[in-house]
Protein backbone atom coordinates (compact mmCIF):
# COMPACT_ATOMS: atom_id res chain seq x y z
CA UNK A 1 0.00 0.00 0.00
CA UNK A 2 1.80 3.13 -1.33
CA UNK A 3 -0.32 5.72 0.01
CA UNK A 4 -0.30 9.57 -2.19
CA UNK A 5 3.30 7.76 -3.08
CA UNK A 6 1.92 5.66 -5.27
CA UNK A 7 1.09 8.56 -7.46
CA UNK A 8 4.66 8.32 -9.25
CA UNK A 9 4.66 4.79 -9.14
CA UNK A 10 1.60 2.99 -9.30
CA UNK A 11 -1.62 4.93 -9.23
CA UNK A 12 -3.68 1.48 -8.22
CA UNK A 13 -1.28 1.91 -4.65
CA UNK A 14 -3.65 4.65 -4.11
CA UNK A 15 -7.04 2.41 -4.03
CA UNK A 16 -6.68 1.41 -0.35
CA UNK A 17 -6.52 4.85 1.27
CA UNK A 18 -9.35 5.26 3.94
CA UNK A 19 -8.64 8.86 4.90
CA UNK A 20 -7.62 11.93 2.93
CA UNK A 21 -4.07 12.49 2.39
CA UNK A 22 -1.82 15.38 1.84
CA UNK A 23 2.21 15.37 0.65
CA UNK A 24 4.61 17.53 -0.20
CA UNK A 25 8.52 17.60 -1.23
CA UNK A 26 11.18 20.28 -1.76
CA UNK A 27 14.69 19.55 -2.84
CA UNK A 28 17.80 21.67 -3.45
CA UNK A 29 20.09 19.86 -5.05
CA UNK A 30 24.11 21.00 -5.23
CA UNK A 31 23.73 22.10 -9.10
CA UNK A 32 21.56 24.81 -7.97
CA UNK A 33 18.83 22.31 -9.48
CA UNK A 34 15.33 21.88 -7.10
CA UNK A 35 12.34 19.64 -7.28
CA UNK A 36 9.20 20.19 -5.92
CA UNK A 37 6.06 18.16 -5.36
CA UNK A 38 2.87 18.34 -4.41
CA UNK A 39 -0.19 15.18 -4.10
CA UNK A 40 -3.55 15.12 -2.86
CA UNK A 41 -5.76 11.56 -2.13
CA UNK A 42 -9.40 12.04 -1.21
CA UNK A 43 -11.42 8.57 -0.57
CA UNK A 44 -14.90 8.42 -2.67
CA UNK A 45 -17.69 6.12 -2.43
CA UNK A 46 -16.09 4.12 -5.15
CA UNK A 47 -12.58 4.37 -4.82
CA UNK A 48 -9.97 7.33 -4.33
CA UNK A 49 -9.34 10.65 -6.54
CA UNK A 50 -5.94 12.25 -6.27
CA UNK A 51 -4.19 15.01 -7.96
CA UNK A 52 -0.84 16.11 -8.21
CA UNK A 53 1.78 18.15 -9.47
CA UNK A 54 5.96 18.26 -10.11
CA UNK A 55 8.39 20.88 -10.96
CA UNK A 56 12.02 20.63 -11.71
CA UNK A 57 14.70 23.13 -12.39
CA UNK A 58 17.80 22.35 -13.86
CA UNK A 59 19.84 26.05 -12.80
CA UNK A 60 21.83 27.73 -14.52
CA UNK A 61 23.37 27.58 -17.63
CA UNK A 62 25.79 29.86 -19.57
CA UNK A 63 24.82 30.29 -22.96
CA UNK A 64 27.09 31.17 -26.31
CA UNK A 65 25.34 31.36 -29.74
CA UNK A 66 26.62 31.59 -33.31
CA UNK A 67 24.33 34.62 -33.91
CA UNK A 68 26.37 36.01 -30.63
CA UNK A 69 24.01 35.18 -27.94
CA UNK A 70 26.27 35.48 -24.54
CA UNK A 71 23.65 34.95 -21.53
CA UNK A 72 23.07 33.33 -18.81
CA UNK A 73 19.95 31.10 -18.93
CA UNK A 74 17.49 28.25 -17.17
CA UNK A 75 19.13 24.95 -18.33
CA UNK A 76 15.80 23.36 -18.25
CA UNK A 77 12.12 23.90 -16.38
CA UNK A 78 9.57 21.11 -16.49
CA UNK A 79 6.15 20.71 -14.69
CA UNK A 80 4.13 17.82 -14.50
CA UNK A 81 -0.18 17.90 -13.50
CA UNK A 82 -1.21 14.77 -12.58
CA UNK A 83 -5.50 12.90 -11.56
CA UNK A 84 -5.80 9.59 -11.20
CA UNK A 85 -8.51 6.85 -10.27
CA UNK A 86 -7.84 4.11 -8.23
CA UNK A 87 -10.72 1.69 -7.75
CA UNK A 88 -10.08 -1.54 -5.28
CA UNK A 89 -11.80 -4.65 -7.08
CA UNK A 90 -12.30 -8.16 -6.20
CA UNK A 91 -10.28 -11.19 -4.73
CA UNK A 92 -7.78 -8.01 -3.64
CA UNK A 93 -7.28 -6.54 -6.73
CA UNK A 94 -6.65 -3.12 -7.11
CA UNK A 95 -7.00 -0.91 -10.34
CA UNK A 96 -5.20 2.35 -11.10
CA UNK A 97 -5.21 5.11 -13.96
CA UNK A 98 -3.34 8.52 -14.19
CA UNK A 99 -3.68 11.11 -16.73
CA UNK A 100 -0.66 13.73 -17.12
CA UNK A 101 -0.21 16.69 -18.98
CA UNK A 102 3.59 18.30 -18.51
CA UNK A 103 5.58 21.18 -20.21
CA UNK A 104 9.38 20.80 -21.13
CA UNK A 105 11.45 24.02 -21.54
CA UNK A 106 15.23 23.91 -22.46
CA UNK A 107 17.62 26.42 -21.71
CA UNK A 108 14.44 29.33 -21.99
CA UNK A 109 14.63 28.75 -26.30
CA UNK A 110 12.28 25.47 -27.00
CA UNK A 111 9.23 24.23 -25.21
CA UNK A 112 7.03 21.38 -25.55
CA UNK A 113 3.63 20.33 -24.05
CA UNK A 114 1.87 17.56 -23.86
CA UNK A 115 -0.35 14.38 -22.60
CA UNK A 116 0.33 11.12 -21.11
CA UNK A 117 -0.93 8.05 -18.90
CA UNK A 118 0.03 5.81 -16.71
CA UNK A 119 -1.82 2.50 -15.79
CA UNK A 120 -1.59 0.30 -12.85
CA UNK A 121 -2.39 -3.11 -11.09
CA UNK A 122 -1.61 -3.85 -7.59
CA UNK A 123 -3.19 -7.51 -5.82
CA UNK A 124 -3.07 -8.56 -1.85
CA UNK A 125 -2.94 -12.14 -2.35
CA UNK A 126 -5.06 -14.35 0.31
CA UNK A 127 -1.24 -14.83 1.86
CA UNK A 128 -1.22 -11.95 4.62
CA UNK A 129 1.31 -9.38 3.79
CA UNK A 130 2.29 -10.69 0.28
CA UNK A 131 1.36 -8.10 -2.64
CA UNK A 132 2.64 -8.22 -6.36
CA UNK A 133 1.83 -4.63 -8.33
CA UNK A 134 2.78 -3.65 -12.12
CA UNK A 135 2.26 -0.19 -13.81
CA UNK A 136 3.17 1.00 -17.31
CA UNK A 137 4.35 4.63 -17.29
CA UNK A 138 4.98 7.47 -19.75
CA UNK A 139 2.50 6.01 -22.18
CA UNK A 140 1.52 8.91 -25.27
CA UNK A 141 2.43 10.73 -28.41
CA UNK A 142 5.84 11.43 -29.27
CA UNK A 143 7.25 15.01 -27.65
CA UNK A 144 8.11 17.85 -29.87
CA UNK A 145 10.27 20.60 -29.19
CA UNK A 146 10.64 21.70 -32.98
CA UNK A 147 9.89 19.13 -35.83
CA UNK A 148 11.03 16.14 -35.02
CA UNK A 149 9.21 14.09 -32.24
CA UNK A 150 10.85 12.00 -29.30
CA UNK A 151 9.31 8.95 -27.41
CA UNK A 152 8.17 9.39 -24.07
CA UNK A 153 10.62 7.50 -22.09
CA UNK A 154 8.48 4.49 -21.64
CA UNK A 155 8.90 2.57 -18.21
CA UNK A 156 7.54 -0.64 -17.02
CA UNK A 157 7.03 -1.49 -13.33
CA UNK A 158 6.68 -5.08 -11.78
CA UNK A 159 7.25 -5.45 -7.89
CA UNK A 160 6.61 -8.33 -5.36
CA UNK A 161 6.46 -7.13 -1.32
CA UNK A 162 5.73 -8.98 2.14
CA UNK A 163 5.43 -7.42 5.10
CA UNK A 164 6.59 -8.93 8.32
CA UNK A 165 4.27 -7.95 11.34
CA UNK A 166 7.12 -7.42 14.09
CA UNK A 167 4.75 -7.24 17.00
CA UNK A 168 2.93 -10.74 16.13
CA UNK A 169 6.36 -12.38 15.63
CA UNK A 170 7.67 -11.67 18.98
Amino acid sequence: DGGIDSLGYNPAGLASEKRPQLSTLYTAGIAQDNFGYLGYAQPVSFGVVALGGAYYNAGSVHLVLSDGTNETVTAGEDFVGMASLALPGPFGLSLGATAKYYRLALAQQATATGLAGDIGALWHSPLAGFNLGASLQQIGPDTKFEQEGDPLPLTTRFGAAYTIDIASVT
